[in-house]
């Protein structure tokens, strides 16, 4: 038995929260909303939504403070009904409140919610759930658990950066196979927003295969397809179902509906031609896939995050990580800014979304995509490849940075040794040359007097006459003797120094 709808979302009141084309928000986004607001009318015992809001700019200033104070009441009251339940959950609750009224022109100073979430303990949190972004091992590993149907959907997914919800609503006319390109309607995109994206050509493969099954799955399964029955009943289609025999199994049981139309049968080729989804499941259906692959893949991709605050442990390896392995991978490769401005607009990440691409956008995104869309390959041998090269390449660059260290470690010593040559230098420049070249030019000047007029003999009798005046006695001589075999000894040193 269908679930009565719930009354309420039928007013104008909340129409303008609920309604995308009156809103502009998402279909998920209105549905998250929805369930915030509804609290809060349960909470308050708010019947008549349309009578509980008034213009307050129609009122006089004291029956517009009074009906302003009354709302902040009503909100406080829902506020410490749902104080101790997740800080996330509860920022998402005060957000749809908050857009219920400023969509009906009743806005509160920011000091209002402030105090409720100072009230509430509310904390800045992150998600949740620890997520474990896959890697192309990781995401072969559980595929390999998945038949064709799976394989196509999920590479589809995970090369394209869409939501599950966007894939599982793509249909044939927004797939342009030649170009292998997926167009996300406006309707079902995030936001609002039309957009353009694409997939690998190994994804393509496996959905080309998958297309061509598509037909043989939609026979055995369209029965069961709540949007056939729901997309055939607008168009005046109507249902019957036989009933079984006693004997009939389930499978028999779930084929005994025929549909009809102006009174006449109508055929099962007739039927699936309806269904122009490219992959005919809902996304409960595609999350019980993945789950189920996860389950069969075991350890470590089975793993789940126990946290408490959850109803049910949820796995780490979660359908959304599909999205953000394409962005990790797309945005560990991109160079340039605009690049990582095409990536966020594939994937539906950048600020400002409102319009459909030209031709030419179009084409730069494509030209980014497809220049790093290999690392989005799964099942190619080069990934493979890398698995064995991956850890070599380590090795590799702690040896490199090892060498640069040493080398870094010489270049210090070099420099060292460098100073203290100059250091040489100079004294032998400034100290001994000076010298050196006096003693010569006396030496060349008495040689030049010639051996007959008795040179040599000269040169002596200069030399210890200096010598003499120089170092009168023994004993100053001495010294002077150990100070010039110091000085040789120190110079000999720093040479071999220097020549090492």
């Amino acid at each position: 038995m269908a679930r009565k709808e719930d009354e309420r979302k039928k007013f104008n009141t909340v129409k303008k929260v609920l309604d995308p084309k009156i809103s502009g928000l998402g279909k998920g986004t209105t549905i998250s909303y929805w369930s915030g607001i509804k609290k809060f009318f349960d909470v308050n015992e708010i019947n008549n939504p349309d009578e509980y809001i008034v213009d307050l700019r129609r009122l006089e200033r004291n029956e517009r403070i009074d009906k302003s104070d009354e709302y902040e009441d009503n909100i406080k009251k829902f506020a410490i009904s749902i104080k101790g339940i997740p800080s996330k959950t509860q920022n998402q609750y005060l957000a749809s409140v908050k857009k219920f009224f400023a969509v009906n022109r009743i806005d509160f100073p920011s000091q209002v919610w402030n105090k409720i979430k100072i009230m509430n303990n509310i904390q800045k949190v992150r998600s949740l759930t620890l997520d474990k972004i896959p890697d192309q091992a990781d995401l072969k590993a559980i595929l390999s658990h998945g038949g064709l149907k799976e394989k196509a959907l999920f590479m589809v997914n995970a090369t394209s950066g869409t939501r599950i919800g966007e894939i599982t609503s793509l249909t044939f006319d927004n797939l342009k196979f030649e170009e292998n390109m997926l167009i996300i309607r406006e309707d079902t995109a995030k936001g609002n927003y039309q957009r353009t994206t694409f997939i690998t050509d190994e994804a393509k493969e496996v959905l080309q295969q998958w297309i061509i099954e598509r037909k043989t799955y939609l026979k055995r399964k369209y029965i069961k397809s709540k949007y056939v029955r729901e997309k055939l009943g607008k168009k005046g289609y109507t249902f019957k179902q036989d009933k079984p025999k006693k004997s009939t199994s389930k499978i028999d049981k779930q084929r005994t509906w025929k549909v009809y139309k102006d009174g006449k049968e109508v055929k099962i080729d007739d039927i699936i031609g309806l269904d122009d989804r490219v992959f005919p499941y809902t996304t409960t259906n595609a999350r019980t896939m993945w789950n189920r692959m996860i389950e069969k893949a075991g350890h470590p991709y089975n793993e789940k995050d126990e946290n408490q605050q959850f109803s049910r442990p949820r796995y780490k390896y979660h359908i959304h990580t599909l999205k953000k392995f394409w962005k990790t991978q797309l945005t560990s490769v991109a160079k340039e800014h605009k690049e990582f401005d095409h990536i966020h607009s594939m994937g539906a990440h950048e600020s400002e979304l409102g319009r459909i691409y030209s031709p030419t956008q179009v084409d730069d995104l494509k030209r980014t995509y497809f220049k790093y869309c290999d690392i989005l390959n799964i099942f190619s041998d080069r990934y493979e490849m890398e698995k064995i090269i991956k850890p070599k390449m380590k090795e590799q660059d702690i040896a490199i940075a090892s060498l640069v260290r040493e080398n870094k470690d010489m270049e210090k010593q070099i420099k060292n040794l460098q100073r203290q040559y100059d250091r040489t230098i100079r004294v032998v420049q400034n100290q001994i040359m000076p010298e050196f070249h006096k003693m010569q030019d006396r030496i060349n000047y008495i040689e030049n007097q010639g051996d007959e007029h008795g040179g040599k003999a000269k040169i002596m009798e200069e030399q210890e006459r200096g010598w003499i005046e120089k170092f009168p006695t023994q004993e100053s001589q001495k010294k002077e003797i150990e100070r010039l075999q110091a000085l040789e000894k120190i110079y000999d040193e720093r040479w071999k120094k220097t020549k090492k």
